[in-house]
C-alpha cells in the first residue's frame, strides 16, 4: 500500500467519523444540556402596588377593611431538593409575599412552600409528593391531576398553547400563544397569557394555611347582626409570559393574583384579602435576561454550529479520499 493509498484510506474513515458524530452528537448531548441542572437555586422577584387586607381592622368594631395601592413584592425561591432518578427530580419551591413600606413578620401576608416532583427533561409535574404549605390546618381536600409544566417551558417552544401548572393554586391551566411582537437586546421573545378562573381554596389538597373564615355577618359587611357566617377563600389570576423559544426560559412575568373571600366564588359581596399587578424587579429580568441569552449560544452551538462544522470537515475528508482514490486508479 502506498503513503497515498494509506492517506485517502484515512481521510475517508476519519471524515465518516466526522459525519457520524454530527449526526448522533445532539442525541448524546441532548440530556446534559436540556432539562434540569443537578444544581438548581434560583431567587425571582415580582414587585408592584395593590390591595390586601387591613389585619388590624378584625379588631375593630367596624367590618373589615381593605387597604389600596399598598407597596408589596413576592419572592420566589426554587431549589433542586433530591433527584429521584436520572428522569425525575424533586423541586422545592417558596413564596415570600410582604408589604414593602412595612418592616418585620407584620409586613408578611403570604409565606408557602411546594414540594414538587417534575420530569428532568420536559418539566411536566408528577402527582407525587402531596404539596404542603405553611400556616394553620385546613380541611382535608382533592387535588386535581397535576397536569402541565412548572415554572418553565420546554425548550423549543413552539407557537401554540401550553399546558401550565399553577403553583399557588395547585391547578393546571393552559397559557394561551398571544404574539412574539416583543424583542430585548435583539431576542425575540413570545407571549403567553394563562387566565386562571377563581379556585375554591378549601377544595385544595396539601394547602395546610387557613382557607375558611368565620366572623359576624356585621364583621363582613352583610346585615344578621352577629350571625355567624363562613367564608371560603378563592384564588385567581392572569399571568402574561415572554418567553425565549429556544431554551423554553421566560423572561419577563406581568401577574394580577387575587385572592378573595367570599360564599361562592361568583358571590357579589366578596372581601378582597390581596389583589395587584405585579411584575419581575430589574435585578430579576436583567439576571433571567443573561441566563437566557447563555442557554440560547449554548444550545445553538451544540445541536446547530458543531454538527454543521463537524459535517462540513467530514464531506471535505471523505471528498479527499474519493479524490485520492480516483487519482490512485488513474496512475
Amino acid at each position: 500500500m502506498t503513503k497515498r493509498s494509506f492517506t485517502g484510506i484515512a481521510a475517508g474513515v476519519t471524515g465518516v467519523s466526522f459525519l457520524v458524530a454530527a449526526a448522533l452528537l445532539p442525541t448524546f448531548v441532548r440530556d446534559s444540556v436540556i432539562g434540569l441542572p443537578d444544581e438548581l437555586d434560583q431567587t425571582t422577584v415580582v414587585v408592584g402596588r395593590g390591595e390586601l387586607i387591613d389585619r388590624s381592622s378584625f379588631l375593630s368594631a367596624t367590618p373589615v377593611r381593605t387597604s389600596r395601592d399598598v407597596p408589596v413584592s413576592i419572592t420566589a425561591r426554587t431549589t433542586l431538593a433530591e433527584s429521584a432518578d436520572n428522569s425525575s427530580a424533586v423541586i422545592h419551591g417558596s413564596l415570600l409575599g410582604a408589604r414593602s413600606d412595612v418592616a418585620g413578620d407584620s409586613a408578611v401576608f403570604i409565606n408557602s412552600t411546594d414540594v414538587v416532583q417534575v420530569d428532568r427533561q420536559n418539566y411536566l409535574v408528577g402527582a407525587e409528593p402531596v404539596p404542603t404549605w405553611t400556616g394553620p390546618p385546613a380541611p382535608p381536600a382533592e387535588e386535581p391531576a397535576r397536569i402541565g409544566t412548572l415554572f418553565s417551558f420546554t425548550p423549543d417552544v413552539q407557537k401554540s398553547d401550553h399546558r401550565f401548572y399553577e403553583l399557588m393554586a395547585h391547578t393546571p391551566t393552559t397559557a394561551r400563544y398571544i404574539d412574539d411582537d416583543r424583542s430585548i437586546d435583539g431576542m425575540r421573545l413570545y407571549h403567553f397569557r394563562s387566565e386562571l378562573p377563581p379556585v375554591d381554596m378549601t377544595k385544595t389538597v396539601g394547602v395546610t394555611q387557613q382557607t375558611q373564615l368565620t366572623l359576624p355577618a356585621a364583621k363582613w359587611g352583610l346585615p344578621g347582626g352577629m350571625d355567624m357566617v363562613t367564608m371560603n377563600q378563592y384564588y385567581a389570576n392572569v399571568r402574561d409570559m415572554w418567553v425565549e423559544p429556544t431554551t423554553g426560559a421566560t423572561v419577563d412575568l406581568v401577574t394580577s393574583p387575587r385572592i378573595y373571600y367570599a360564599q361562592t366564588a361568583d358571590n357579589p359581596h366578596q372581601v378582597t384579602a390581596f389583589a395587584g399587578e405585579l411584575r419581575f424587579d430589574q435585578p430579576t429580568l436583567d439576571a433571567l435576561l443573561g441566563d437566557a441569552k447563555d442557554g440560547r449560544q449554548l444550545i445553538r452551538w451544540l445541536f446547530v454550529w458543531l454538527p454543521i462544522g463537524l459535517a462540513v470537515v467530514g464531506l471535505l475528508l471523505v471528498g479527499t479520499a474519493v479524490l485520492t482514490r480516483v487519482r490512485h486508479r488513474a496512475g
